[in-house]
């Protein structure tokens, strides 16, 4: 069964975020976590950019979770990488990985998407989408063109939004469907989690982090983190949580080797990074929502 989302919500949905939004998400810090530690559970997961970097390693460490999920669908724009995904140690009597191929940028991939995991999920819907794809090109100034600027955007902004539009049904399904056991807003009912490499702050006045090859990476980075908390305010109707996070200076290959601002640092390891920011994504509710925090759990301002 298709859940569809009443034509009330939808009209919500599409409406921009409002000032007071932004100012309210400014003001949380790091102490509106719950006291309990919370463990995360959810019932299936689609992880966007899964065949290597975080993406893999989000796959890997679900599939670990004492309780982990049912489905996870590991979705990546090249089918061939998706081998190296069925060689993720899992028990297959408890989860099943489904490898998906998916553009982020391609309609006809985002709905091929939605179709495979309504096909599975049925009346559960979908807990969890991770969104970690993206693209870093390094262009010095001289050669920055257009077609540039556009594909960033294209990759690291428009595709993870509408991605997030062609999931809302199954979302909002989630929802809908663990209301019951937990009435509020949690990680664990339904959730979206866009990983941003790292941060770009506009008022970042130290020159060292600063590149001008970085300008099209960044600009859209900063499109998509306005993107998100518009669409934050519109999933709190369906309560459905949606968040960002900054997995820190992590060795893959949009960050570390191709952003110059990151070669200065010493990189993580993605196998740290990402349980930490599982461990965060847990504890995350709706005080959370619209957020840009650390892997530890620390509010990022905008």
């Amino acid at each position: 069964m298709t859940l569809r989302l009443p034509t009330l919500m939808l009209g919500n949905f599409r409406r921009l975020a409002v000032p007071s939004f932004c100012r309210q998400i400014n003001t949380l810090s790091g102490q509106d976590f719950p006291v309990k530690e919370m463990t995360l559970e959810v019932e299936s997961v689609l992880v966007t950019g899964a065949a290597e970097g975080l993406g893999l390693e989000f796959v890997r460490q679900l599939a670990r979770l004492p309780t982990p999920p049912q489905y996870i669908f590991a979705a990546d724009i090249n089918q061939r990488n998706l081998e190296i995904v069925k060689r993720v140690d899992f028990n297959p009597d408890r989860t099943e990985i489904v490898p998906l191929k998916l553009d982020v940028t391609i309609r006809r991939d985002r709905e091929e998407v939605r179709k495979a995991v309504e096909e599975l999920v049925g009346d559960m819907g979908l807990s969890l989408l991770v969104n970690t794809a993206g693209m870093a090109h390094i262009h010095q100034l001289r050669d920055l063109f257009g077609v540039f600027m556009e594909e960033h955007f294209r990759i690291n902004c428009v595709g993870p939004v509408m991605l997030v539009m062609e999931m809302f049904p199954v979302l909002y399904q989630a929802a809908e469907y663990k209301s019951g056991v937990l009435p509020y807003m949690s990680a664990s009912k339904a959730a979206v989690l866009h990983i941003s490499p790292w941060s770009p702050f506009i008022n970042d006045d130290d020159p060292m982090l600063f590149y001008e090859e970085e300008i099209a990476y960044r600009t859209s980075k900063v499109a998509l983190h306005m993107a998100m908390r518009c669409l934050a305010l519109n999933l709190t109707n369906l309560g459905v949580l949606a968040l960002q996070m900054n997995p820190g200076n992590v060795k893959t290959t949009v960050g570390q080797y191709q952003i110059p601002s990151l070669r200065l640092q010493n990189p993580l390891e993605v196998s740290h990074s990402v349980s930490d920011m599982l461990k965060t994504l847990a504890q995350c509710g709706k005080s959370h929502q619209g957020a840009f925090l650390e892997r530890n759990g620390d509010f990022i301002p905008f």
